[in-house]
C-alpha cells in the first residue's frame, strides 16, 4: 500500500487497524496488553530479548547540546 508516497506494509496496516478497533474487547492489547502487541507479525523481526538486555543500538542518536532543553531536533 502506498500514502502520501510512502510505502507501508500489510503488516503495518493491519497492526494500526487492530489498535484502531472501536470495540475495546476486540482491540489488540486487550487481552494480554504489550504481548498481543509484539507478537503482532508486524514485530515478527522484532528481537524484544535483545532490546530489554540494550543490545541494539539506536539507528539514529541525535547531537544535543543539552540533554534537557535541546529542542533543535523538533519542528
Amino acid at each position: 500500500m502506498k500514502k502520501h508516497g510512502i510505502d507501508i506494509s500489510p503488516e503495518c496496516v493491519d497492526f494500526v487497524r487492530q489498535l484502531l478497533e472501536k470495540d475495546p474487547e476486540q482491540r489488540l492489547g486487550s487481552k494480554h496488553g504489550a504481548k498481543d502487541l509484539l507478537e503482532h507479525p508486524w514485530f515478527a523481526s522484532l528481537d524484544v530479548d535483545k532490546i530489554k538486555a540494550k543490545k541494539i543500538k539506536a539507528p539514529h542518536i541525535p547531537d544535543l547540546e543539552d540533554d534537557l532543553r535541546d529542542t533543535s531536533n523538533f519542528d
